[in-house]
This record gives structure tokens, C-alpha cells and sequence, in this order.
């Protein structure tokens, strides 16, 4: 994951956020989870900062997006709180996309701010044009 292709991201997601009013935090971890870079709107909430990353490093672990996760776990709780067990920071909710190139995984990007499927919007809005 190149830093620039980070910010890249970061600025249409903020500009999604800013264009539908609502501040959000950002976050865009690399293949292996680990955070390249952060941010967090004036007036996002403090704790959006942690949760963004937690569903940006959960689409890159799991190779799909959080959205597709919830939906996927949602009538399974007992098999969410075990992975939450072994790894802390999953977030089995709409706002995390993984970052594909050329049909690998390179990382993953999260939001959180705003409604599942706002975030979620957001984070789509990062990639758009970025990744195949």
C-alpha cells in the first residue's frame, strides 16, 4: 500500500463525507492490517477514529467488505464475539471496503460517523476510480 494511493483515498472520502454533511473519521490500513494513515473530520466523534480503523483492518483480513460481513454474521453472534476474542477490533458493520489491485488485496479502507450504509458510502466513494 503506497501512501500516496492512501491519500488519494482519503481525499474523495472526505469529500463523499463533506458533500453529504456528515464528519467522519477515516482510516486506511495496508495487506496486513497495519494503519497507514488516519484522520478524523472537525466534529467527527473521538471514538470514530478507533472504529474506522477497526473496520478498515477488518475488510482487509477478511477479504470483503463489513457490510457484507454483518449480514453474514448477523444471525451468528456467538462466532462474532469468539473472532472478537481471538482478535480484538473486528467490526462486523457496514463502513470497511478492501482495497483490491489486479485481484489482490492490498488493504482495506473504513469509515465511521455516520449510518452503517453512510459510512459505507463513503468508503466506496474512497476507491472510486483508485482500484479495479
Amino acid at each position: 500500500m503506497e501512501l500516496a494511493l492512501a491519500q488519494q483515498a482519503m481525499e474523495q472520502a472526505v469529500k463523499k463525507a463533506q458533500d453529504m454533511g456528515v464528519p467522519m473519521s477515516l482510516a486506511v490500513v495496508d495487506e496486513g492490517g497495519h494503519l497507514v494513515m488516519c484522520l478524523r473530520m472537525d466534529g467527527a466523534g473521538w471514538l470514530t477514529t478507533d472504529i474506522a480503523k477497526g473496520k478498515a483492518y477488518t475488510a482487509a483480513a477478511f477479504r470483503r467488505s463489513t457490510a457484507e460481513l454483518a449480514e453474514r454474521l448477523g444471525s451468528h453472534p456467538s462466532f462474532l464475539n469468539a473472532i472478537n476474542a481471538l482478535q480484538p477490533g473486528v467490526m462486523a458493520v457496514g463502513g470497511g471496503v478492501p482495497m483490491v489491485r489486479d485481484g489482490k488485496v492490498i488493504g482495506g479502507i473504513g469509515a465511521s460517523g455516520g449510518t452503517a450504509a453512510q459510512d459505507e458510502e463513503c468508503a466506496r466513494a474512497g476507491l472510486a476510480g483508485l482500484l479495479d
